[in-house]
């Protein structure tokens, strides 16, 4: 379940500007579905709107047989600078009542809701916000609506093999929903799309009316033959925390070159309701860690390439020295379907990687590697990674380093590393480096004690916000007698660390499983330095798999700092007892874990 269950607080109707009512008029006149091929420029200097969808489009299942009330929404990114003006959704006659619109952070803060009026009985309905949301490119957000009568519309497989929708403008990536009370929708289900639509004014230099249009729903995705050049050099830290590794100081490579990719097959038209999983998921802990991905967790069988997203089914080989590392310093370039020996250094903003396997070591060991990783994103780039396979090979401080401006890791199978992932706050570049990150239905395991400061964690930050962990596997075993810190350590020493939201989660092993804790400026005396604050967890499940007490001392770290401003807990419980740990750490074998 999402981490909020707050209703949306809906604004003032205020007058709206000339170019609102403009848009609301078209509407009425003509609809979405009367607007004009956005691949025609428009005229007299106006703004063209945009969405994922051109509003032409009909689902195959416009009436899903589902009554209940849901939160409905996609996943997107946009490539240019720009505002969402309105958000718009597929209805179907079963679909009645009253219908909100949100925009949301990829953390779940709400930017704007809005509530649709003089709706139609049937297809794209539009509502338009008080005013535009200025959004940034490469930053994930959210547009969503809620129904309480449910049958919404839906297609499955949408999102599968790694494929998305939209434009070069616009890309939605991921379906999501929340049932119960309007709230941020977080779950997916077969790579579903609910025929939700956020609508995009691009910044423009001249000062028109914007006049309504929308652009093609063809994937926009190719993949590339990244340049190469000589592995970046880091010092070694003076402390056990990471210092910050640079990329190389050579001119920047060559743009990389395109090749096409196949377009993705229309998705089938199938049932909405979700196959039944086996009572065993619900509790028998022995059976769920060998049925992984039947329990609908992630796993090794579901994380990772697809294959079948790619041309023969097979990955093109991208071979050289382990240690090499391949620059990426081409805006919206794509890597996809390849299977790369060496580590991918993100240059630049909004650069795709998926459908991947990628071999990758530092060739240091200790604190020496502190700051490598199989993929490093660097100061002011941004990067989605979807269905890959990171193998770090015992030589890496993380399968992911993220300095950047935003990151989605999404289906990732990663092992052979110190650190998961690892949200670094570089404050001399910017005080959001490391911000914005989305971590989903990932599968995270066999952790090596060879590299960095050896604290093992499946998520680290010293400093970080506006992020969102959910529905991963956190199995933290490592070549050490399985001896891990932790699956989540949020942490504050560099910068505050905000608006986490860490739900849905299957987590074993580690010190203690989680670490959420305020020692800024000192663990004995908090008060006065950086926060830990909003920093949710809820709905996970924990277990006994490695150790009794699910980590070997417990869950929660309870010594030191707690967060700044307290502990958010819900409904987190142990899997093979069904204990619930949201105020305390369980128990075992008679004795209270601490």
């Amino acid at each position: 379940m999402p981490a909020t269950t707050a209703r949306h607080r809906l604004p003032r109707r205020r007058p709206r500007r000339a170019w609102i009512t403009a848009l609301i008029v078209f509407v009425l006149v003509g609809g979405v579905a009367a607007a004009a091929d956005a691949s025609r420029p428009a005229s007299g200097g106006a703004t063209t709107l945009v969405g994922l969808y051109t509003g032409h489009e009909r689902p195959g299942h416009p009436a899903a047989p589902d009554p209940k009330a849901v939160e409905l929404g996609v996943q997107f990114t946009v490539s240019r600078p720009g505002s969402v003006v309105a958000i718009r959704y597929y209805k179907s006659r079963l679909n009645r009542g009253a219908h909100t619109g949100t925009l949301w952070t990829a953390s779940g803060v709400e930017l704007a809701t809005v509530v649709f009026s003089h709706e139609h009985r049937s297809g794209w309905q539009v509502a338009t916000f008080a005013k535009p949301v200025t959004v940034t490119p490469g930053v994930t957000y959210v547009a969503s609506y809620h129904t309480n009568s449910g049958h919404y519309a839906s297609q499955q497989s949408v999102f599968a093999d790694g494929q998305t929708i939209g434009n070069s403008v616009m890309r939605g990536v991921r379906g999501v929903f929340r049932y119960g009370p309007s709230g941020f929708p977080t779950t997916s289900w077969h790579d579903q799309a609910y025929f939700v639509d956020a609508l995009f004014a691009p910044a423009q230099p001249s000062t028109g009316s914007p006049t309504p249009s929308t652009s093609s729903a063809a994937p926009s995705s190719a993949p590339a033959t990244p340049t190469t050049s000589a592995a970046p050099s880091t010092s070694k830290p003076a402390t056990s925390k990471p210092t910050t590794p640079k990329p190389v100081t050579s001119a920047p490579a060559p743009p990389p070159t395109t090749a096409s990719t196949t377009a993705p097959a229309p998705p089938p038209a199938t049932s909405t309701a979700p196959g039944p999983v086996p009572a065993a998921c619900s509790n028998n802990g022995p059976y769920v860690w060998a049925n992984l991905a039947a329990c609908g967790w992630p796993a090794s069988s579901n994380t990772g390439p697809v294959l079948s997203a790619c041309a023969g089914n097979t990955l093109t080989v991208n071979s050289g020295a382990a240690s090499r590392t391949i620059r990426i310093t081409t805006a919206n370039t794509v890597i996809s379907c390849q299977n790369i020996t060496g580590c991918l250094s993100i240059e630049a903003p909004n650069v795709t990687v998926q459908n991947v396997k990628i071999a990758c070591t530092s060739g240091r060991t200790g604190e020496s590697a502190n700051g490598t990783g199989v993929i490093f994103v660097d100061d002011g780039a941004s990067v989605t990674v979807n269905h890959a396979e990171l193998n770090g090979m015992d030589g890496v401080h993380a399968c992911i380093w993220h300095q950047g401006t935003a990151m989605s890791a999404n289906a990732v199978n990663c092992y052979g590393m110190d650190d998961g992932i690892f949200s670094w706050a570089d404050t001399g570049y910017s005080q959001t480096t490391g911000d914005h990150f989305s971590i989903t239905n990932s599968y995270f395991h066999d952790f090596t004690s060879k590299t960095s400061n050896g604290h093992i964690d499946g998520y680290q930050t010293e400093g970080a916000g506006n992020g969102v962990i959910s529905h991963n596997t956190y199995l933290m075993t490592s070549d050490n007698n399985n001896g891990t810190d932790s699956a989540i350590a949020i942490w504050n020493s560099r910068k505050s660390s905000h608006d986490i939201t860490v739900s849905n989660n299957l987590i074993a092993g580690g010190g203690f499983a989680i670490y959420s804790e305020d020692y800024s400026p000192s663990e004995s005396s908090p008060a006065g330095g950086f926060t830990v604050t909003n920093t949710h967890f809820n709905n996970n499940v924990f277990s006994t798999h490695l150790f009794g007490c699910v980590g070997y001392f417990g869950v929660w770290f309870p010594r030191g700092g707690a967060p700044s401003d307290g502990w958010h807990r819900s409904g987190n419980r142990v899997l093979e007892t069904g204990a619930d740990v949201d105020n305390q750490n369980p128990t075992s074998q008679g004795r209270s874990c601490t």
